[in-house]
């Protein structure tokens, strides 16, 4: 709409100067969306189409958003973006071992739209465990407080509690559940014909827990 040429350095420079610097500059919170380009080995670079200028004009995070549900646009996982300023890579990359490559660094967050007026979107930290993987700690207090309410309850009756309905699914159940009985806030009991029951034995709250 404004007129500039895509691959011409100069005017991309000209045209984020006008549209993008000055509000910057006055103390606004600035976000411009790109597209990345649509053959595959162009998309490995992981970058907009068009003048480096793009990039080179960003002052603070340059992100590349994966979507996570198709077709509907459900959620998008923001990760790996080059960056100033925000100095989030020194402080949140982990530091490698001897003779190896630095890691790259992603953000653990989801970004969702929500159902409020005008059609925002929210961006959601995804917590993590130790070892990087996906921590369920919705499923994790659900399920925590299900087995203080119901002591002595078998697996079976965990799962139908906390994934019917549309709840979550048996996946993250599993999950949060296998987490729950290693971390000590719940414990196994031997029942009935081999029945295993479970019984709490500290409140889950992931409010409290330092990963989320």
């Amino acid at each position: 709409m404004y007129g500039a040429n895509t691959n011409d350095g100069d005017e991309i420079t000209n045209a984020m100067r006008f549209l993008c610097t000055r509000p910057a500059d006055a103390g606004s919170c600035v976000i411009t969306i790109d597209h990345l380009p649509k053959s595959a080995e162009a998309r490995t670079t992981g970058y907009a189409i068009g003048s480096i200028a793009k990039k080179r004009m960003i002052r603070g995070s340059y992100l590349r958003a994966e979507p996570t549900s198709r077709p509907a646009p459900g959620q998008a996982r923001p990760g790996d973006p080059p960056h100033r300023e925000g100095h989030r890579r020194r402080v949140s990359a982990r530091r490698p071992a001897a003779g190896t490559p630095a890691p790259s660094c992603s953000i653990p967050a989801s970004l969702r739209p929500t159902a409020s007026p005008g059609g925002r979107w929210s961006l959601q930290a995804m917590p993590k465990n130790d070892d990087g993987t996906f921590r369920p700690t919705e499923y994790m207090e659900r399920i925590s407080r299900y087995v203080e309410d119901n002591d002595q309850c078998s697996g079976r009756d965990i799962q139908e509690a906390c994934t019917g309905s549309g709840k979550g699914t048996t996946k993250f159940v599993r999950d949060a559940l296998r987490l729950l009985i290693h971390e000590g806030f719940i414990t196994t009991i031997p029942g009935p014909r081999n029945a295993i029951l479970h019984h709490s034995v500290m409140h889950y709250r992931k409010d409290e827990d330092d990963h989320a």
